[in-house]
């Protein structure tokens, strides 16, 4: 079932006069209805001839604001808390000290491609969608920066390690 803010995008780009048909956050090519990509809970749309997915809990609206953070250390673990809000990370730019180990927390009423986020360089994902809530333990991870992205490959993250 579509959330609110879905099925007005899906109205918003009926009235421009665009096709809508039912396929999940990005101008990226839908999948075919059956097919083993698509994204359940997702909507698409063809724009310029091309058929694009949206994301139910984004809506396609781009790229979110850059909101900033950094980890807190509680008992010698980094901490990073993560909300996801109207279908963005927040905070989606942090920063965190290279030698001690970080935990990223993400809490979300979420659901389809944001609410499984992954950190495709550290081989670590997770769902929220059955809790809500989750974490990820990173380790120590060496000074650099981690990119995290939802499933969609769309919305984006990064954590930077010094």
């Amino acid at each position: 079932m579509c959330s609110r803010p879905a099925k007005l995008v899906v109205v918003a780009l009926a009235i421009m006069g665009l096709t809508i048909g039912i396929a999940g956050c990005s101008a990226t090519p839908a999948a075919k209805p059956g097919d083993a990509t698509a994204t359940p809970g997702a909507t698409s749309t063809s724009v310029g001839g091309q058929l694009v997915q949206l994301c139910v809990e984004c809506g396609g609206r781009g790229a979110p604001a850059e909101t900033e953070g950094e980890a807190i250390t509680i008992d010698g673990v980094q901490t990073i808390s993560i909300v996801v809000d109207g279908g963005y990370y927040i905070p989606n730019r942090i920063t965190a000290q290279a030698g001690s180990p970080i935990r990223v927390v993400l809490t979300a009423d979420a659901a389809g491609c944001v609410a499984e986020p992954t950190f495709e360089s550290l081989g670590k994902s997770a769902d929220l969608t059955a809790s809500g809530a989750t974490t990820i333990e990173l380790g120590a991870a060496a000074a650099g920066t981690y990119e995290f992205t939802c499933a969609m490959d769309a919305n984006r993250g990064a954590i930077t390690v010094q």
